[in-house]
């Protein structure tokens, strides 16, 4: 079900388009073209920011846009150019003619992502609740901590920060402003700089 459209506080229409819409857009683009979006929709009749209606144009009503499913041969392209280009998907729509960027990025991320990286946390739902905490020590050690973890190892993972902020406050003295008090008076430069040998 589509959300109605509704109209903001500048008098701009917000939500999905109707036929009226989409036929007043395409017939003014395909009369005078699209010289200037931010004002095009005052002179097309419509009640649309710029940007909605370049959006509406480049990926629906554009001529010669392909709509369904992607066939194999441009599943197998759009793998080979995202491990060529990565995450370019203007320059990967070009390689695939009728192919919007924004189709192509929407697939890649429903269909061939999930297929290619199955033990993605946002599709496990085992880790879900997962919070990765970084902690750069001595060790340099990683420490990922589940919300479900126990007691133990909640005030393990404490122990190992406050011995993370005494280090640091032996190794920078009294011009370190600790993780849990305020911070100090001195700048991070002034930090740094106290510890580079000459």
């Amino acid at each position: 079900m589509v959300r109605p459209p509704s109209i903001d506080s500048n008098g701009m229409k917000k939500g999905a388009w109707s036929q009226d819409e989409d036929e007043k857009l395409k017939t003014y683009i395909e009369k005078y073209g699209h010289w200037n979006w931010r004002l095009l929709p005052r002179y097309a009749g419509l009640k649309r920011c710029g940007k909605s209606c370049r959006l509406r144009w480049v990926n629906y009503l554009k001529p010669g846009l392909k709509r369904g499913n992607f066939s194999e041969e441009e599943q197998q392209l759009v793998v080979e150019l995202h491990a060529e280009l990565g995450n370019k998907w203007s320059a990967i729509a070009v390689k695939l003619p009728g192919r919007t960027d924004n189709e192509i990025k929407n697939f890649w991320h429903t269909h061939i992502e999930k297929r290619r990286n199955p033990n993605r946390a946002s599709t496990n739902p085992n880790n879900a609740n997962t919070i990765s905490i970084i902690e750069k020590t001595d060790s340099s050690e990683i420490t990922s901590l589940s919300t479900n973890s126990s007691q133990h190892d909640l005030e393990s993972l404490l122990s190992s920060i406050l011995e993370a902020d005494a280090a640091l406050t032996d190794r920078f003295g009294s011009s370190y402003g600790s993780f849990w008090n305020e911070p100090s008076n001195a700048s991070n430069s002034e930090i740094c700089m106290s510890n580079v040998n000459y």
